[in-house]
C-alpha cells in the first residue's frame, strides 16, 4: 500500500512540475499603472476649480503558476520528506543510504523545493530555480517499485562497455561527416554556405543521423 501511495505522489509531482509551465495553466500578474494624467479646470464666476483626472490601466508583466499547483506540490513534498526521513532512520547504514544515487536525487530535489519556498516567501528572486529540474529525476525512484525497471537498469550496467563502444563509433561517424561537409562546402564558392564551422556541421550530422534512424524505424514497421 505504501508503495502505491509513493508512486501516486511521485507521478502527481512530476505532472505538476510539467503542467505548471503551460501558458494556458498560468495566471497573469496584473499591476495597476497610470496611463493618463490630465490637469483640467472649471471656470465659474468668482473662482477657478482645478482637478486632475487619471486613467488606470493594467500591465500584464509576468505570469505565475496557478495556486492549486503549489498546494499539490507542497503535499507531495511533505510526503517525500516523511518517506525520506523514515527510510533514513530505519536504514542500518547511513553511509550506504547516501551512497545510493536515488536517495541523493530525492534529497536534493526535496531541498530545492524548500529553498524555492523560502526565497519566494521572503520576496527574493530564486537564482537556484534552474536546479529545480532535478525534481524530474525523481522518475528514477520508480526503479524501487518496479522489478522490470530494476532488470533494465542491471542490463544497462552489465552492458556498459558495449554501449560505450556503440556511442564511440556513433560520435566518430558524426565528427567525420561533419568535417567532410564543412570542407566540401568550403572548397566551392557558395555565398549561401550555412556550414561556417565544424560545430555547425556537427549539429547537421546529429540531426541527419537522428532523422535517418527515425526513417529506418518507420520504414521497418511499415513493411
Amino acid at each position: 500500500v505504501i508503495a502505491v501511495i509513493s508512486v501516486f505522489f511521485l507521478i502527481a509531482a512530476i505532472l505538476v512540475f510539467c503542467l505548471k509551465t503551460h501558458p494556458g495553466l498560468r495566471v497573469a500578474e496584473i499591476d495597476d499603472i497610470v496611463t493618463n494624467n490630465t490637469l483640467r479646470q472649471i471656470r465659474s464666476p468668482g473662482f477657478v476649480y482645478k482637478y486632475r483626472t487619471e486613467a488606470i490601466g493594467v500591465d500584464k508583466k509576468n505570469s505565475k503558476p496557478h495556486s492549486g499547483f503549489f498546494v499539490i506540490e507542497t503535499i507531495c513534498n511533505i510526503w517525500f520528506t516523511i518517506e525520506m526521513t523514515i527510510r533514513f532512520i530505519c536504514c542500518p547504514s547511513k553511509i550506504k543510504y547516501f551512497k545510493a544515487p536515488v536517495n541523493v536525487i530525492d534529497l536534493v530535489a526535496t531541498l530545492t523545493f524548500y529553498v524555492d519556498l523560502l526565497l519566494t516567501t521572503f520576496g527574493a528572486t530564486s537564482e537556484l530555480e534552474f536546479f529545480s529540474i532535478i525534481r524530474i529525476m525523481r522518475l528514477f525512484k520508480l526503479t524501487q517499485h518496479s522489478s522490470g525497471l530494476k532488470i533494465l537498469m542491471h542490463t544497462f550496467r552489465a552492458s556498459a562497455k558495449e554501449l560505450m563502444l556503440l556511442v564511440f563509433f556513433l560520435v566518430l561517424g558524426i565528427v567525420v561527416f561533419a568535417s567532410l561537409v564543412y570542407y566540401a562546402e568550403r572548397i566551392e564558392v557558395n555565398p549561401d554556405n550555412q556550414f561556417q564551422s565544424i560545430p555547425l556541421g556537427l549539429w547537421w550530422a546529429v540531426r541527419f543521423s537522428s532523422s535517418y534512424l527515425f526513417y529506418q524505424h518507420s520504414f521497418f514497421f511499415h513493411i
